[in-house]
């Protein structure tokens, strides 16, 4: 059972990772389909992304990736999950530059042996 939480957690962390490696791509160009992979897309999470990466996109907004590193990662018995981050990006709107550093954290549910993000919660 170890082995499978070890599993879990890689592939928890990979989805995370992963979707947060893309954001800034996303809406840089306006392209929902860099993060939606990463997405349950039964989940209200999965519309609001792609509100925010066309919004953020209409507004001018660029951001810049800076880092993301893995807190803490919890699996729970019913297939969900729970993945903490601190996130760091660079944010320019019209030519002003501002820092956006936070903490996040994610819930997953597995679907089809694939971990996918339900919501994100920033703290």
């Amino acid at each position: 059972a170890a082995e499978a939480t070890e599993n879990d957690q890689v592939n928890a962390n990979a989805t995370v990772t992963d979707f947060v490696n893309n954001l800034d791509n996303a809406v840089n160009s306006n392209n929902f389909s860099a993060i939606s992979v990463y997405i349950d897309p039964e989940s209200s999470f999965y519309d609001e992304q792609a509100s925010f990466v066309s919004t953020t996109y209409d507004n001018g907004t660029s951001e810049t990736l800076n880092s993301v590193d893995i807190l803490g990662t919890e699996i729970f018995d019913d297939s969900t999950a729970q993945v903490r981050t601190a996130e760091d990006f660079s944010v320019e709107t019209n030519g002003t530059e501002s820092q956006a550093v936070y903490e996040g954290v994610y819930t997953l549910r597995k679907v089809n042996g694939t971990y996918l993000i339900t919501g994100l919660t920033i703290e």
